[in-house]
């Protein structure tokens, strides 16, 4: 289930955080300028989740080539 909190700087802007929490999963956040852009996200995100295709860039850059590479070659000899 998706949820959106405006926030606002010390500037004065405001800031929408969208949260999607699903059972069995990890909670994921992100924070956008623009409200359609955040309720957007929930959407693809929530898909996503439930259709088994996500996952973080953060977490798949985590896993190199030369990584891949080298536990493949560990598993030959």
């Amino acid at each position: 289930m998706g949820v959106i909190y405006e926030r606002k700087t010390k500037e004065g802007k405001v800031n929408f955080r969208a949260h999607v929490r699903l059972k069995g999963y990890p909670q994921q956040v992100a924070t956008f300028s623009r409200k359609t852009d955040a309720k957007k996200w929930i959407q693809e995100t929530e898909t996503f989740i439930r259709d088994g295709r996500y996952f973080k860039i953060v977490e798949a850059k985590k896993h190199t080539c030369n990584l891949a590479f080298t536990e493949h070659s560990r598993d030959f000899g």
